[in-house]
């Protein structure tokens, strides 16, 4: 089951920008006469004034808000993995690896003076900083890999260069390659950061889920309830099916009794042309007792999200614990999280506004964007 459910570098200036001194970025020296980094004022946006962007990257991510986002929280995630020691030698030249497979999906320059060729250098960040600027020096033999460390983001299926032989690509070809850029990379650096944790943890402080959520909403940390959520184990998959054989795919995974508690409660969820997804999601850690089976249906793809307790056993699902969705919904994923020991649905429809389920309620305890 499907619950969900990234763009310029960082470097010194971003680092402190959006983590502070979690970074320990250095500032880059001022000019005499002229204010220090530290003294200039900052967009909001991470280092980069979307009004004036000044250089393709910072173009491609502006005209973007997916890429600026993920921009803004490869921000946050790269002085995390840069602060243990152990791996912020492989974490700084994989990063460094990153930056030229980026920067190949951007789009040639055009033809410029020398002097102004030295100024449309494409930078590596958000913000002001020198390239690399922030990241410990390059190793004597940067292509020897470091033991149990995030391997090399692997190079974008499509790059700029790919678009023709003048090298030019539409905007849409730069996005794409560049979403697929961040994403490969923005993985890999929180694979080792991914646990089952508490939300609260994340805004301490917080007496409520409703209020954490906010909280990391403006902090813009949303990601974080991804990165603690409870990970669920795929049992089934299967796409677009005619009603009779979905009924007969779903039913080997239900009891008689989930059968008719999900055909009272949901009504023609599983009499409708559309895929199924089934997995397994334990709320209690080491515990994947609880059935989750999930279908899209009809033309706008509504979502029905049906979540069991298991049989004794826990091989099939047994009583009708959760349902969210149905026809008119459209589409949308759940991530399962906790906050003060209780599990909670939350719904990433709109991730600046998520809604918030507790699991013994058809109704969200936090409304959200829906």
């Amino acid at each position: 089951m499907t619950m969900s459910s990234a763009a310029c570098f960082l470097v010194a200036a971003a680092l402190c920008t959006f983590a502070g001194a979690a970074a320990n970025a250095a500032l880059p020296k001022a000019e005499p006469g002229q204010p220090t980094a530290a003294a200039k004022p900052r967009p909001a946006s991470g280092g980069i004034n979307c009004a004036h962007p000044g250089t393709r990257l910072n173009t491609a991510l502006c005209a973007n808000p997916a890429l600026l986002d993920d921009a803004k929280w490869l921000a946050q995630v790269l002085p995390e993995r840069l602060a243990d020691p152990a791996s912020r030698q492989a974490v700084a030249r994989d990063q460094r690896a990153f930056e030229r497979e980026r920067n190949k999906c951007l789009p040639k320059p055009l033809p410029q003076p020398p002097a102004a060729e030295a100024t449309e250098a494409e930078p590596t960040r958000l913000g002001d900083a020198p390239p690399g600027a922030g990241l410990p020096p390059p190793s004597k033999d940067e292509t020897s890999p470091g033991q149990d460390q995030p391997a090399p983001p692997s190079a974008p299926a499509a790059t700029a260069t790919d678009a023709g032989d003048d090298g030019d690509s539409s905007p849409e070809q730069v996005a794409a390659c560049l979403l697929q850029s961040y994403a490969t990379w923005i993985d890999t650096l929180e694979a080792p950061l991914r646990h089952f944790a508490d939300i609260s943890g994340d805004a301490p402080g917080a007496p409520t889920i409703c209020a954490a959520v906010a909280t990391l909403g403006a902090q813009g940390r949303l990601r974080l309830l991804a990165r603690h959520a409870v990970p669920l184990q795929p049992v089934d998959e299967a796409d677009e099916m005619h009603p009779s054989a979905k009924t007969d795919h779903l039913r080997r995974y239900m009891t008689a009794s989930a059968w008719n508690d999900a055909s009272a409660n949901a009504g023609a969820w599983q009499s409708i042309l559309g895929a199924v997804e089934v997995s397994r999601v334990g709320l209690d850690p080491g515990n994947a007792r609880l059935w989750a089976l999930s279908t899209l249906s009809g033309d706008n793809r509504d979502r029905t999200v049906l979540l069991f307790d298991a049989t004794p056993d826990g091989s099939k699902a047994d009583r009708l614990a959760f349902k969210l969705g149905g026809p008119g919904t459209g589409p949308f994923a759940l991530t399962f999280v906790r906050f003060g020991g209780q599990a909670f649905a939350v719904e990433t429809l709109d991730a600046s506004a998520p809604a918030v389920y507790a699991l013994d309620q058809s109704k969200p305890v936090c409304p959200g964007g829906r």
